[in-house]
């Protein structure tokens, strides 16, 4: 039987919000562009899902373990209309396997539309909240910025099939991974699902700011390009934005540099959901981010070192990760420090909550794998950031251009994820846990090693071990972020993160 043959689709209407900038790449992967935003489009249809199950019958009181995916695209783009997203393979595998499970996969809303914040926004959910009834009264309502956060827990806290409530799964990729670790943040959140498989991304991957910060500037970026009074009071400012047609607010997004600039969207500290800073799994990763920060000259690193160095780190700074000269000593720095700060230091953060807590079990895995006909397009480019998204899935479109030998390798990636998602405990499971993050190395200069889950590159999948940060690597990157926090718990501002360059 052919996989479609195997499992049942039930499709929602599921309009494009956005994918990826890069058309070559897009190309590749069989994405989107741009941002469409379609004529027949409506605020009700940005939350929607579709749901894979297999085509054959439960008994009487079978339920079957679920996951949900949640896609990446740095809650500035994306959707479950993309092809790669098609779950029907990973489903038809767990039949194949006798482990028969459901694959949930949820739009929600990003960019201007689920995460964007303002003082102007902040007074308006409140004076909203306070028309509710008390009686009618959300626990949500007032908070602000978080709304695509919100489609993602409406899903979660709304399944209405056969499934097992005991074993929920979310699975999530870059934002999407980043989205699971704020949910773990969410208290009515917990209970809600039990395992998560997150790719690439921890709460400071994209970590929450405050409404007056980066998100005001977004609200007033939005005034201006559509020529809004400056001194029209808050209010009217936010019903004339209201007036402004979706697909108007899609192509302005096209026009401008958001989508290619640093982190423009990202959660919100609006006092509802997300209250104070807190670190909160992810995986180790590669990155392809380096050309796109531009960091690839001695005068962007210095600018990069003045922006994650903690006060007078400087030094520190030269001897853990050397002395720029040239252009190629700027792009080998660049890309370490982006991967530190973005990915390694920030799924550190979120591990050390984790095993904090008695009840919960980790396992880290590392993916080193690549993809020939990306290779040949992209040379030097290696295992980056996204690469596992095609052996994830494992479908229609990953075999347009994975490899026979690639193919099968996806098979077997879909059957470890397969476990984790079936399995009745995972107090059983054979997969290597992390017991402590601390593990001593011979010296502080020396990586930390630990046991993990390896995708290899040479399309085996095996337990070994992975290298870390080292020891002083891991203090190096504690400090700005202990800095920034203070700075933030004071009302103040800081000028340390990678918001960087190209500001609104």
């Amino acid at each position: 039987m052919t996989p479609t043959e195997i499992v049942r689709l039930f499709r929602t209407y599921s309009p494009p919000q956005a994918t990826v900038a890069d058309p070559e790449f897009a190309a590749i992967m069989g994405l989107n562009p741009n941002v469409v935003y379609e004529d027949d489009m409506s605020k009700r249809d940005s939350l929607n899902l579709n749901i894979y199950m297999p085509a054959f019958p439960l008994t009487s009181d079978e339920k079957r373990p679920v996951c949900v995916w949640i896609y990446g695209g740095g809650f500035k783009m994306g959707s479950i209309t993309t092809p790669l997203y098609d779950c029907t393979q990973l489903v038809s595998t767990s039949v194949e396997q006798n482990k028969p499970m459901i694959m949930v996969s949820i739009n929600y809303r990003v960019n201007f539309f689920g995460f964007m914040s303002s003082k102007e926004l902040v007074l308006d959910s409140q004076t909203y909240a306070n028309t509710v009834p008390e009686h009618l009264r959300r626990w949500y309502d007032g908070s602000i910025g978080n709304w695509g956060l919100l489609d993602q827990f409406s899903v979660l806290g709304g399944f209405a099939f056969k499934g097992d409530p005991k074993r929920v799964t979310v699975m999530g990729e870059s934002a999407g991974s980043t989205s699971i670790a704020y949910l773990m943040l969410i208290p009515q959140c917990h209970g809600l699902f039990h395992r998560s498989i997150m790719q690439s991304g921890a709460a400071f991957t994209l970590p929450a700011i405050r409404p007056e910060h980066r998100g005001q500037r977004c609200f007033d970026y939005l005034c201006r390009a559509f020529d809004i009074p400056d001194d029209l009071s808050g209010a009217d400012k936010v019903a004339k934005l209201r007036n402004v047609p979706e697909k108007s607010l899609a192509e302005e997004l096209n026009k401008s540099e958001l989508l290619t600039s640093d982190p423009t969207f990202t959660p919100t500290l609006d006092g509802v959901l997300f209250k104070d800073y807190s670190p909160l799994v992810a995986q180790d990763s590669s990155l392809m981010f380096t050309a796109s920060f531009t960091v690839t000259n001695p005068k962007n690193i210095a600018k990069l070192k003045s922006k994650l160095c903690a006060p007078d780190d400087g030094p520190v700074f030269d001897q853990l990760f050397g002395v720029f000269k040239n252009d190629e000593d700027s792009t080998e720095i660049g890309e370490r420090l982006i991967s530190n700060c973005i990915f390694l230091y920030p799924v550190f953060q979120a591990s050390e909550a984790i095993l904090a807590h008695p009840s919960c079990q980790l396992t880290r895995y590392h993916v080193d794998v690549r993809v020939a006909k990306i290779d040949e397009k992209a040379p030097g480019c290696k295992s980056f950031h996204g690469v596992d998204l095609p052996y994830v899935f494992g479908n229609k479109t990953a075999s347009s251009f994975l490899s026979h030998k690639e193919m099968l390798f996806s098979k077997e990636m879909q059957g470890v994820w397969t476990d984790v998602i079936t399995s009745k405990s995972l107090g059983v499971s054979t997969l290597p846990k992390v017991i402590n993050l601390q593990s001593t190395p011979l010296s502080g200069k020396e990586p930390i090693r630990q046991e993990a889950v390896l995708f290899g590159a040479d399309l085996k999948i095996g337990r070994g071990v992975v290298e870390m940060m080292s020891a002083e690597e891991v203090a190096f990157w504690k400090r700005p972020y202990a800095y920034a926090v203070e700075q933030a718990h004071q009302g103040r501002g800081t000028k340390i993160g990678v918001n960087l360059f190209k500001s609104l």
